[in-house]
């Protein structure tokens, strides 16, 4: 009897140690498999840091300054980093809303848009930024679009001073009708010298326009007198019906956006103006 209990006992105790050596093994491979875990992890907090930094030396950008709009109002904007506020003139007084960016990148665009907190309590209007060229220019231009929607109450500023309405000469002392652009400003006051010509879409449709303010010869043109800032437009009367034409000068983009060549001057024609196909262009020929 002795006998058998001694090798029973040995047979427990051999037992034990097996179950307790693979107990330890599972441990080791559990804690092993967790640590390997927590690499791709580090990783991806490194990258992360890498991508903030990238979008942060865009948040840098500033749009602070004046800046006026074609209907001769001004508006000025402070602020840094994020945040600003932009003070500007409406028919009911001055106004001021708060706003922040948070940039996007369109090729050499920089865009923000964002809901005003404006000081009249009224928080329909969104604005827009835009920092044309930021990488390349030296003084990249900045438009400002203020809007609830509704065209009539749309405002458009821009941080150069000739974007709304051109001088005779550019920089490199070319008339405006040797390069082909709009003088927007004498156009609106009923004089269509630099608009006067050929101008045809993408599409084939081909328009005439003559320098005592006719379209092919039989549509009156007038200036639209509550034309919003958004763009100047010139009504067309055709019959008993009539449509708009918005004039698109030398480097203006169509705040509704923008399919078009901005290298040149363009018109666009309908009753409701907005957001184009590229063939619905006219250009120049």
């Amino acid at each position: 009897m002795i006998k058998k209990w001694d090798r029973k006992t040995v047979l427990t105790l051999l037992y034990s140690f097996v179950a307790l050596a693979l107990a330890v093994t599972v441990c080791f491979l559990l804690v092993s498999k967790f640590s390997h875990k927590e690499q791709p992890k580090q990783v991806s907090s490194s990258t992360s840091v890498s991508t903030s930094k990238s979008d942060s030396s865009e948040q840098k950008v500033s749009i602070s300054g004046e800046y006026v709009a074609n209907t001769g109002d001004k508006a000025k904007i402070d602020g840094g980093n994020k945040e600003w506020k932009i003070n500007y003139q409406t028919p009911d007084g001055a106004v001021s809303a708060e706003f922040t960016t948070e940039w996007k990148s369109e090729g050499e665009t920089l865009i923000a848009t964002d809901k005003m907190r404006k000081s009249d309590g009224n928080s329909d209007f969104t604005i827009t930024v835009r920092i044309f060229k930021y990488k390349t220019a030296k003084q990249p231009l900045i438009t400002i679009t203020m809007s609830d929607g509704n065209p009539a109450h749309e405002m458009v500023f821009a941080n150069q001073k000739d974007f709304f309405e051109p001088s005779e000469e550019n920089g490199e002392g070319t008339s405006i009708s040797d390069n082909g652009d709009l003088n927007i400003e004498s156009i609106m006051k009923g004089d269509y010298t630099t608009l006067a010509g050929v101008w045809k879409n993408g599409a084939g449709r081909e328009i005439v326009i003559s320098s005592d303010g006719k379209v092919n010869d039989t549509e009156l043109i007038s200036p639209n007198s509550h034309s919003s800032s958004q763009f100047p437009t010139l009504n067309v009367r055709s019959g008993n019906t009539g449509y708009l034409i918005a004039l698109l000068k030398i480097g203006f983009t169509n705040p509704y956006g923008d399919l078009s060549d901005s290298s040149k001057a363009r018109l666009a024609l309908g009753q409701n103006i907005g957001n184009l196909p590229a063939d619905q262009y006219y250009y120049r020929q």
